[in-house]
């Protein structure tokens, strides 16, 4: 099974959100203080996942989600996160 393959689980999404939640949520506090002393607006998620950081900073940020899984783009949508699909190593350098 191939790591793509391996992250296309349908149940995979469900069990991150729940092992991921403390650290998301505590991570976000902090990010989202250092975007406002900077005073940012928009944010690019590399590797976005289900989309619960985007979640939880898109309230306050413009935020745009990459993610190459699958499954994962799809439960965050479920979440009402649009997530586009990508890798880190595919983006442009000028970002």
């Amino acid at each position: 099974m191939s790591r793509t393959d391996l992250f296309d689980l349908p149940l995979l999404p469900l069990l991150y959100d729940i092992a991921s939640f403390p650290f998301v949520a505590t991570s976000m506090a902090i990010t989202r203080s250092i975007l406002e002393r900077e005073h940012s607006q928009t944010v690019l998620d590399v590797g976005a996942g289900t989309g619960s950081a985007a979640l939880m900073l898109g309230h306050k940020f413009n935020v745009t989600g990459v993610e190459p899984s699958r499954s994962m783009r799809e439960w965050a949508q479920v979440k009402g996160v649009q997530v586009l699909e990508g890798q880190a190593q595919d983006l442009p350098d000028s970002l």
